[in-house]
């Protein structure tokens, strides 16, 4: 019997060496889940909003982007896996101005009442639309009267922030303080971004943009700068003859070189111009679409900001 007991005690000790690691494992597992699950579901709709959430939320919330890398805000549709899955989400931000022009819609079909939307352009002044100018009046019906780019001024990406870091704090009381350090960081990196803009602007001997769309209202605004646009507020809206004989002339009256193209805009008209006045053409980012491969490279709202203020130094600062 001594020696039966002793071998049971041996198998026993043998098993709980081989189990305990086992269980460890599995608590583990589960508290990783209980983490993860602990994470609000954060929507945002385009890139800037998406690239300013993540800098206030970072590894505290679960962040998805609604508008697929490389696609163009203006004229993305929802589909129906978005309805599914912001039934599950706790927060969605959005620009508001009507840059998405279908959310009203899909907020209204949703049953997930306790969603937090986050309304980035909120208190925000924005920029009004010459209801006499003739380019502009098609879009209207489709994106309302204001210019809905409020990211590309740093200023009033200052307040978007400002509103995002309130959404997160609402969904996530235990988390407040967090948001709130990284906000003033990012609001930190905003201020120098600003500051270095408005200097190397400043210096510009010409004044004029001439760009493929109405994007960079709020640019030019902010740093003492004209955007002349070849089409409207969309970068789908087609100008009038007119339009473009005012562009010509302008063009060659006030001897601008550079027409910005952009990324995702079809650049067949703005080079058609160029040639016509013998300009050259650079490219101008939005930042409302981002690509794929601009992501996996770690750019960002700032860096692709730099990027443009790089394009300008080399040709209108020349």
């Amino acid at each position: 019997m001594g020696r039966q007991r002793k071998s049971l005690l041996i198998i026993l000790i043998l098993i709980a060496v081989f189990l305990l690691p086992a269980c460890a494992k599995q608590v583990n597992k589960g508290e990783d889940d209980n983490n993860s699950k602990d994470k609000i579901i954060v929507y945002a709709t385009i890139y800037p909003m998406y690239d300013f959430t993540k800098n206030i939320g970072q590894d505290r919330i679960d962040l998805r982007m609604i508008i697929p890398p490389g696609s163009d805000p203006h004229d993305w549709e929802p589909t129906p896996k978005l309805m599914v899955d912001l039934e599950k989400a706790d927060v969605l931000v959005y620009n508001g101005v009507g840059m998405e022009p279908w959310l009203e819609k899909v907020v209204n079909s949703l049953d997930n009442k306790d969603l937090i939307l986050v309304h980035a352009s909120e208190g925000i002044v924005l920029n009004r639309f010459d209801e006499q100018e003739e380019v502009h009046k098609p879009h209207e019906k489709h994106l309302g009267e204001y210019d809905p780019h409020v990211w590309l001024d740093p200023l009033r990406a200052m307040k978007q922030v400002e509103n995002i870091k309130k959404g997160l704090q609402q969904a996530d009381r235990a988390n407040s303080e967090f948001y709130e350090n990284n906000y003033q960081e990012y609001i930190s990196k905003l201020t120098d971004l600003d500051r270095e803009i408005a200097l190397e602007t400043s210096r510009f001997k010409k004044r004029q943009l001439v760009v493929t769309h109405a994007a960079f209202g709020y640019f030019a605004q902010r740093y003492g700068l004209e955007q002349i646009p070849i089409k409207g507020i969309s970068s789908q809206e087609e100008p009038n003859a007119a339009k473009l004989v005012e562009i010509v002339k302008l063009l060659k009256e006030k001897n601008l070189n550079y027409i910005y193209l952009e990324k995702l805009a079809d650049p067949r008209l703005s080079k058609v111009l160029a040639q016509e006045v013998k300009a050259k053409t650079a490219v101008l980012d939005p930042i409302g679409g981002v690509t794929e491969a601009e992501m996996k490279q770690g750019k960002d709202y700032l860096t692709l900001m730099r990027e443009n203020l790089q394009v300008l130094k080399e040709t209108i600062g020349e």
